[in-house]
């Protein structure tokens, strides 16, 4: 049995800084989750995560009010009696204040996001998880994508691989 003690050395802590509309993407195993800071209003963050539907997000404020575990990720719930199967991507939208958290479990494993600061038009976001997640500014990710495919030939311009013919 893991204790909190090892679980913890096998996690490491992020801060970065981003604006309004400026994204982070992170990889869990095969699962892609995409965090945007869609707005910042004064003393709170509006965060937009995109990820697989089979992906939990949870209000940290609920799993503490719960007296749950954090570690162990709540039971998914049971789909209503004739809805659509949850396949494909989905985006939530939630507000956030400084030191308001949200987990994230995906792959059985989770990733704690943070806000740490807000000042002014920046807000500073903490992301806590194993270490071999992947964490990277999406602009990155975007740029390795249009230099791949130009290495293929396909000459394209940078708003295309955003959409934005």
């Amino acid at each position: 049995m893991t204790t909190p003690h090892q679980r913890s050395q096998d996690r490491s802590q992020l801060v970065l800084g981003r604006r309004q509309g400026e994204r982070l993407h992170l990889t869990v195993d095969q699962e892609e989750i995409l965090v945007e800071v869609s707005v910042i209003m004064g003393s709170q963050v509006r965060l937009s995560i995109t990820a697989d539907r089979a992906v939990q997000i949870v209000r940290a404020e609920l799993v503490e009010r719960a007296g749950t575990d954090p570690m162990n990720p709540p039971a998914p719930r049971a789909p209503k009696e004739g809805a659509p199967n949850p396949i494909g991507h989905s985006t939530l939208s939630l507000g956030r204040r400084e030191g308001e958290k949200l987990y994230i479990y995906a792959a059985q494993r989770m990733v704690v996001i943070s806000i740490a600061r807000i000042k002014g038009p920046q807000v500073r976001i903490g992301i806590e998880a194993e270490r071999d997640v992947q964490i990277l500014r999406a602009e990155l990710v975007e740029r390795a994508w249009i230099d791949a495919l130009e290495e293929e030939g396909d000459p394209i311009e940078p708003g295309d691989a955003l959409g934005n013919k």
